[in-house]
C-alpha cells in the first residue's frame, strides 16, 4: 500500500496549527480572565432631575486592567468613568447600559433598568417647599432633596405628600431640614380640612411668640384637617414640638425630642372634642414643661361631663426622660374634659419620666 507522505504531513501541520491557536486563545483566556461588568445605582427610588449615583467599581477585569467605562443612560445621553451622576429630565422607565474594556481589548456589558417617578422636586425644579405645594394639585407629591430649608410653610387645603427622597432612611431624614423662618408662626401650618401627608423631615427652629397660646406650637399647627404626620424629626423647639386642634390626624413613627413649653404640651398639646387623633409609634424623649411633658390631652367643650370628647389613641409609642416641673402627666396628662384610649394592656413604654407617667385629672374608672 502506498501512502502519500506529504498530503499526511500537510495534515499534521493544519491539525498542529488549529491545535496551537486552541491554545493561544485557551491560555489568553486563562492569563487574562474574563471581564464581569456589574453597576450598582443609588437612590432606589429617584425623582425627575435628582441626581442618581452610578457605580461600576464592583466590575472585574479578570486578571487584566480595566481602562474604560462607557455609560448609555437611556434618555439619549452617555458618560465614561468607574462612578458617574446622572439625572433624568422627566418620569418613566430608562434602560442603563454599561461596556466595560480591558487594557488588552476583552470587553463585557450589564443593563439594568431603573424607574423615574413623578414629583415637584425642591430646589431643582421649585426653588423653596411653599413654591412646590403652591404649583401642586391634590395627588401631586412634592419630593425635597437633602438640605436646609428656612421657610415656614402651609397646605392651603391641599391633599397631596409632601416628603424627603427616603422618609424611612435616618441619614436621609436628619439631612433635609425644614428651619423656621418667622417669628410667631409655627414651622409647619395644616389646616381648612387638608389631607396632606408630611413625611421624612427634621423641622425645628420654630418661633416663640404665638396667639393665642397655649393651643400653639412651634414645630406643627394642625388645625381642622385630617393628615398624616409621618416618620419627621420634630425637635429642639422652645413653644412645643406639635399642636392638634379639632382634628383626626395620623402621628405616626415620629421623634419628638428635646422640646420645652411654658405651659402644657411640650411635645404633643391635643384639643379634640368631635374627633381625635392617632398618636402611634412614636418616639418622645427629653421633653421638658410644667406639665405634660410628652403628650396634654383636653377638649374645648360647654359639657361639664368628663371624658366626653373622641377618644385620642395612644399606642406602641416610647416615653424615655421627659420632665414636667410642676405637675405630673411627664408622659401624658388628662385633662377633666380630655378622653385618652390605651390598649388594655398598655401598649406604650415609660423610662425615666418625672415625676410619673400618666396623670388624670379625674381617674377613669
Amino acid at each position: 500500500m502506498h501512502i502519500n507522505l506529504r498530503c499526511v504531513n500537510q495534515t499534521i501541520s493544519v491539525s498542529l496549527l488549529f491545535l496551537l491557536l486552541l491554545l493561544v486563545n485557551g491560555c489568553a483566556e486563562f492569563l487574562l480572565g474574563t471581564p464581569k461588568a456589574s453597576f450598582t445605582c443609588s437612590p432606589n427610588t429617584c425623582y425627575c432631575q435628582q441626581q442618581m449615583t452610578f457605580d461600576a467599581s464592583g466590575c472585574l477585569g479578570g486578571n487584566d486592567e480595566i481602562v474604560q467605562y462607557a455609560w448609555a443612560f437611556g434618555d439619549g445621553t452617555t458618560a465614561s468613568g468607574a462612578r458617574v451622576t446622572h439625572g433624568y429630565p422627566s418620569a418613566g422607565t430608562y434602560q442603563v447600559r454599561l461596556s466595560i474594556t480591558t487594557e488588552h481589548g476583552q470587553q463585557a456589558l450589564a443593563t439594568r433598568s431603573v424607574h423615574i417617578a413623578e414629583g415637584l422636586v425642591v430646589p431643582t425644579v421649585y426653588p423653596t417647599i411653599q413654591a412646590a405645594i403652591d404649583a401642586a394639585e391634590n395627588g401631586d407629591v412634592v419630593v425635597v432633596l437633602p438640605g436646609t430649608y428656612q421657610e415656614s410653610i402651609t397646605f392651603r387645603g391641599k391633599a397631596i405628600t409632601v416628603q424627603s427622597t427616603n422618609p424611612s432612611d435616618p441619614s436621609v431624614v436628619a439631612g433635609t431640614v425644614i428651619l423656621g423662618a418667622e417669628p410667631g408662626r409655627s414651622v409647619v401650618n395644616i389646616g381648612n380640612g387638608s389631607t396632606v401627608t408630611l413625611a421624612g423631615f427634621t423641622i425645628k427652629g420654630g418661633g416663640t411668640s404665638f396667639d393665642p397660646c397655649p393651643p400653639c406650637a412651634g414645630g406643627v399647627y394642625i388645625r381642622e384637617a385630617s393628615p398624616t404626620i409621618r416618620g419627621n424629626h420634630i425637635v429642639d423647639h422652645s413653644n412645643g414640638a406639635m399642636a392638634v386642634i379639632e382634628s383626626d390626624a395620623r402621628i405616626v413613627d415620629n421623634l419628638i425630642a428635646n422640646n420645652t413649653k411654658g405651659s402644657a404640651g411640650a411635645g404633643i398639646y391635643i384639643d379634640s372634642y368631635l374627633i381625635a387623633p392617632s398618636i402611634v409609634g412614636n418616639t418622645f424623649e427629653n421633653n421638658t414643661a410644667p406639665s405634660a411633658a410628652g403628650i396634654y390631652i383636653t377638649a374645648t367643650t360647654t359639657d361639664d361631663t368628663p371624658a366626653t370628647a373622641a377618644r385620642t389613641v395612644v399606642s406602641d409609642n416610647t416615653f424615655t426622660d421627659n420632665t414636667s416641673t410642676s405637675f405630673g402627666g411627664a408622659a401624658i396628662f388628662v385633662e377633666f374634659s380630655g378622653n385618652l384610649l390605651l390598649d388594655t394592656p398598655d401598649s406604650n413604654t415609660y423610662s425615666g419620666n418625672a415625676p410619673d407617667n400618666i396623670f388624670y385629672t379625674v381617674p377613669p374608672t
